[in-house]
C-alpha cells in the first residue's frame, strides 16, 4: 500500500486542537442559525394565533414549520461536517509538523514532512523540509571537517565558512 493511502486511513490529529477548531468554526454559524430558527418559529406561532382568532384554517403552515425544521437539521449537519473537514486539514498538518520537530530533537534528520494534497500549511511543511536539508548539509560538512582533522589533514576553512560557501 502506498504511503499516501496509508496516511489517509489513519486518524493523525491533535484531538484538543481539533476540538478547539471545530468549536471556533461552528460557534457563529450555529448561533445565527439558531436565532433564525427562533424567528421562524415565533413567526409561525404569530400566524397560527392570528389564523385561530380569524377562524381560518392554514394547513400549509404545518408544512412550512416541517420544512424549516428540516432545513435547520440539514444546515447544522453541513456546518458540523465542514468544520470537521476544516479542522482535519489544519490539525493533521500541525500534528505532523510537531512530530517532525520531536524527531529532529531526538537527532533524526533523514526524513521529510509530507502532507496530503488538500491539507493546509504546505508552506510550513516546505520550509521545515528546507530546514532539514540545511541541517543535513551542515552536519555532513562538520563530519567531513572533523574526519579530515582526525586524520591530521589541514583544513583551510572553518565549518562555518564552508557552510556559507555552500549556501
Amino acid at each position: 500500500m502506498p504511503p499516501e493511502a496509508e496516511r489517509r486511513s489513519q486518524l493523525v490529529i491533535l484531538p484538543a486542537m481539533q476540538r478547539r477548531l471545530v468549536l471556533h468554526a461552528v460557534r457563529w454559524p450555529l448561533l445565527v442559525l439558531l436565532a433564525a430558527a427562533m424567528l421562524v418559529g415565533i413567526g409561525c406561532e404569530i400566524v397560527a394565533v392570528q389564523a385561530a382568532e380569524a377562524d381560518v384554517a392554514l394547513p400549509g403552515l404545518l408544512w412550512l414549520a416541517v420544512a424549516a425544521g428540516g432545513f435547520l437539521v440539514v444546515a447544522v449537519a453541513v456546518i458540523l461536517s465542514q468544520a470537521l473537514v476544516l479542522s482535519h486539514r489544519i490539525a493533521g498538518p500541525v500534528y505532523r509538523l510537531l512530530d517532525a520537530m520531536e524527531r529532529v530533537c531526538q537527532g533524526e534528520k533523514g526524513f521529510r514532512v509530507t502532507l496530503r494534497e488538500k491539507d493546509f500549511l504546505p508552506e510550513a511543511a516546505d520550509k521545515f523540509n528546507e530546514m532539514l536539508a540545511a541541517l543535513e548539509r551542515r552536519s555532513s560538512i562538520v563530519t567531513a571537517t572533523a574526519g579530515a582533522r582526525a586524520q591530521g589533514a589541514p583544513t583551510s576553512e572553518s565549518p562555518a565558512a564552508e557552510t556559507a560557501a555552500t549556501s
